[in-house]
């Protein structure tokens, strides 16, 4: 909440993190045990030679006549360190798509084009960098060029030349910069595209189902598409949709300052990526379906649902919570299929697979739904994946300017938390309730107070800040390679 704190906590943990992955992508460790991760009863448990994978139902009984919504927690986990005979890391191919409309000029364009010749400068010999701009048209400065000293010093000048000007045609600049990443003939190097923007896309295709798509075959194709908005005039919710549906992570700037950090985020991640391009897929009972994964996008067909929750790094662990929706009409027993989470380790496929199965019941008895509440994972549920879902919808009324609807939603949520836990008992869902949403109440209080012009600059900047704060949460995006948690 606080624009400073978190910039030079941003900053900060860009470092910690260098450090970490450069630790663990050295490490001794050739191998490692399957254990029982996360909070509450894990129900199954799979190890394969890179990917751990963990669930855990929330609670096993839903109400008749109720909406029938059951918490899956799934964990999964990368193994602590390459193993030896792969200790060196995968080179990267990085290509950044740059936004040079007219509203980048100045500050923003001088930071980018800094960010861009630092990332360059850190990048090693094998690795090769493209450089993507687009305002009215789409320019390709370069291509991918591995980083030698011909070749950094040509990028120098062709980044010092890169000038502001123009309306956004973010589509046109995307499709290029998945364009060279697909072409590359190296295709054993991990491929990780950096789209900026700090306006709204105006030209060219802007419809946000079709640039979803786009990214979601650049996902399909062994490329992560990672997006940065910066200011306060970009559209949130379609630089989050392109990440989520690109398999990359998603960035708020107040400050173009840090445009260097993320930049070196981004190519620390991709050099220590243990399992790229997962797509995790259910198998579910006629009746069943999963209406959300943490806030990612969700394919149903059928029987069968999948979503890609993007790349993870040794020694990197991200828990999401699924929300499963059954049909309560009558009483019934739903036995949930087999889930599979197929990812590629450089170019070989591999698929890991929990042992065993959940089964959920819909019954008459209230006591018994309660009952059935896993209490430690019911608490972790609130207060990362429900919380966060409520800070984004709170996030979106701020930004349409409804603070009525704002404030009814946080009453009605906390009320709701609030009965259930009379029963469960979680002090750390009574502390989220009395602390954490009751200062999400005065923040929205703040944001309408005040003459009409202020409250208008407040909308902008706290939406992004909140929208921010609850993607981060309910995408697990706040641990470092070591599975330690970010400051926010």
């Amino acid at each position: 909440m606080q624009p400073r704190k978190r910039n030079m906590l941003m900053t900060i943990g860009g470092l910690i993190l260098a450090t970490l992955v450069i630790m663990g992508l050295s490490g001794r460790a050739d191998s490692w045990g399957v254990g029982q991760t996360g909070d509450g009863p894990v129900d199954a448990v799979a190890a394969g030679d890179q990917l751990r994978v963990t669930a855990s139902l929330v609670q096993e009984k839903v109400l008749q006549g109720t909406d029938g919504h059951v918490g899956l927690a799934l964990t999964l986990t990368a193994p602590p360190w390459a193993p030896r005979h792969e200790r060196a890391p995968a080179p990267v191919d990085l290509v950044v798509v740059m936004d040079r409309s007219g509203s980048m000029n100045g500050a923003k364009i001088r930071h980018a084009r800094r960010a861009v010749l630092h990332l360059m400068e850190n990048l090693a010999n094998e690795d090769r960098l493209a450089l993507v701009s687009y305002a009215n048209n789409v320019v390709t400065h370069t291509g991918l060029l591995p980083m030698t000293d011909v070749n950094r010093q040509a990028l120098r000048a062709t980044v010092g030349q890169m000038r502001a000007g123009g309306g956004t045609n973010l589509g046109a600049g995307l499709k290029r910069g998945i364009d060279l990443a697909g072409g590359a003939v190296k295709l054993a190097n991990a491929r990780q595209i950096i789209l900026i923007s700090d306006g709204l896309a105006n030209q060219g295709i802007t419809d946000p189902r079709t640039l979803g798509t786009m990214a979601a075959a650049g996902s399909e194709n062994a490329m992560a598409i990672s997006t940065v908005g910066v200011g306060q005039e970009f559209n949130e919710g379609l630089m989050t949709h392109l990440a989520d549906n690109g398999g990359g992570s998603y960035y708020y700037l107040e400050n173009p300052a840090a445009f260097a950090t993320i930049f070196q985020r981004e190519y620390m991640h991709a050099r220590a990526a243990a399992a790229t391009s997962i797509r995790v897929e259910l198998s579910l009972p006629e009746g069943v379906r999963l209406v959300d994964a943490g806030g990612y996008p969700v394919r149903q067909t059928g029987l069968k649902a999948a979503f890609h929750p993007g790349s993870l790094r040794y020694g990197q662990s991200r828990k999401l919570y699924l929300t499963l929706k059954l049909p309560t009409d009558t009483e019934r027993q739903f036995e949930l299929g087999e889930i599979r989470v197929r990812y590629h380790r450089g170019e070989e496929a591999r698929t890991a697979v929990p042992a065993g199965r959940f089964t959920v019941a819909c019954v008459d008895d209230a006591d018994d739904v309660l009952a059935s509440i896993h209490k430690e994972a019911w608490s972790d549920q609130v207060v990362r994946e429900d919380f966060g879902r409520l800070k984004e919808e709170v996030a979106a009324d701020i930004k349409a300017g409804r603070a009525a609807e704002a404030l009814n939603r946080i009453q009605s949520y906390r009320q709701e938390k609030r009965a259930v836990n009379a029963v469960v008992g979680s002090a750390r869902v009574a502390d989220n309730l009395a602390r954490d949403v009751d200062a999400l109440k005065t923040y929205v209080q703040e944001t309408f107070a005040g003459p009409a012009p202020a409250v208008a600059a407040k909308q902008k900047a706290n939406a992004k800040a909140l929208q921010y704060d609850g993607y981060r949460e309910r995408r697990d995006k706040q641990q470092g390679p070591s599975g330690r948690r970010a400051a926010d």
